[in-house]
């Protein structure tokens, strides 16, 4: 789950969270698992809620990439969902179980820092849809 908030600059600015030492110490987005018969996008919604206590402003939307990898505790496969949480990058409150820190970046900024190249991808995917005429227009209705 990509959250996105514009900074005060107007600059948008993806929130990326730092995992504990001994779950790699790396940067990545909010990443969950769904519950047994809940929809994919309310357990995205959940897990993003339950990671950093920020809620979404707008409807919860996917990006269209998916990917499958071998994980620690088997296969698994991931689809990339984004929203919109307030503006000027508001604090976030963190699951201290699985994370240590975050940081909110600008989206160029933040490919450079992922760890795994599927994030990457699909943070890819995020800039070159927000950049597209589609959400050009939809963000001057207020996105």
């Amino acid at each position: 789950m990509w959250i996105l908030s514009r900074a005060t600059s107007g600059e948008w600015r993806v929130l990326l969270l730092k995992t504990l030492p001994e779950r790699g110490a790396f940067w990545q987005p909010v990443t969950g698992s769904i519950e047994p018969g809940e929809p994919i996008h309310k357990g995205a919604l959940r897990e993003a809620i339950e990671e950093t206590g920020l809620p979404p402003l707008k409807n919860i939307e996917t990006l269209g990439y998916e990917f499958s990898f071998e994980g620690k505790w088997g296969p698994s496969h991931e689809t990339a969902f984004f929203y919109e949480t307030y503006p000027e990058c508001p604090k976030a409150t963190l699951d201290s179980t699985e994370h240590q820190g975050y940081q909110w970046v600008a989206l160029n900024e933040a490919v450079a820092l992922l760890h795994y190249e599927p994030n990457r991808q699909a943070l890819l995917q995020l800039i070159r849809q927000m950049t597209s005429t589609r959400l050009k227009k939809r963000e001057k209705t207020n996105f």
